[in-house]
């Protein structure tokens, strides 16, 4: 069960002007969410016409202030797609899945958000470096190790 792309299909950024009057402005965390919007079907030239699933999704950071209460600081939203080819007939059993619940097996959603989430994760942290907003997405760091003294 291979995906075999993603792509963005929307990048839009928003910095809101908050008046704070000499006021600080105190910033919650960070809310990340990442939504699975629609399945459909693409016909992709892989050698020979292809047909593929296209999952679309949605991934949101927003910057929510405590204070003035219910404000934002900014807004990041990214629409993508993850491309996942497999059998004809495991296709057609996910798109009826969709169709009929708007569910999938766990571990095909995994796989799909999974994707979503690892090519999404790495630009939306490039876009709020470059507002000079903070990261939405902890990043990993370095820690000093303690040595031990093994002399006996």
């Amino acid at each position: 069960m291979p995906v075999i792309g993603t792509n963005f299909t929307k990048i839009s950024i928003q910095k809101f002007e908050i008046d704070n009057k000499n006021k600080k402005l105190v910033l919650n965390p960070v809310e990340n969410n990442l939504n699975l919007k629609n399945v459909k079907w693409k016909e992709l030239n892989l050698g020979k016409p292809t047909k593929v699933l296209s999952f679309e999704y949605e991934f949101k950071s927003e910057y929510p202030l405590k204070e003035p209460s219910g404000s934002r600081l900014a807004e990041i939203l990214i629409l993508g797609e993850v491309l996942f080819a497999d059998e004809e007939k495991e296709l057609k059993k996910m798109m009826k899945d969709w169709e009929d619940n708007k569910k999938m097996d766990i571990s095909t959603m995994e796989t799909i958000l999974g994707a979503a989430f690892d090519v999404s994760k790495i630009e939306i942290i490039t876009l709020a470096s470059k507002l000079m907003l903070p990261l939405p997405i902890e990043m990993p760091r370095l820690k000093k190790s303690e040595e031990k003294n093994k002399e006996e």
